[in-house]
């Protein structure tokens, strides 16, 4: 999880963007890693293409980094 916060935060600097969303292949993460979760204007979703139950839980995690830059972008500075 560190890691790929770590690349999401790189990421969000390089584009210059407020929020950003990392899809992780289930076939990629440990045991015990959370198939959602934010943290701060980050969301780290795991998807399994193979599973249909999963595409939810990706449209979730789409939504949720599209309202995190909307709020980021016309919040007070």
């Amino acid at each position: 999880m560190p890691e790929a916060l770590d690349e999401l935060r790189d990421a969000r600097a390089n584009r210059d963007a407020g929020s950003g969303v990392f899809v992780l292949a289930r076939s990629h993460v440990r045991p015990g890693f959370a198939p959602f979760a934010r943290y701060g204007q980050d969301v780290l979703v795991v998807w399994d293409h193979e599973d249909p139950s999963s595409d939810a839980r990706l449209e979730a995690a789409l939504m949720l980094g599209v309202a995190l830059a909307v709020r980021t972008q016309y919040s007070p500075h």
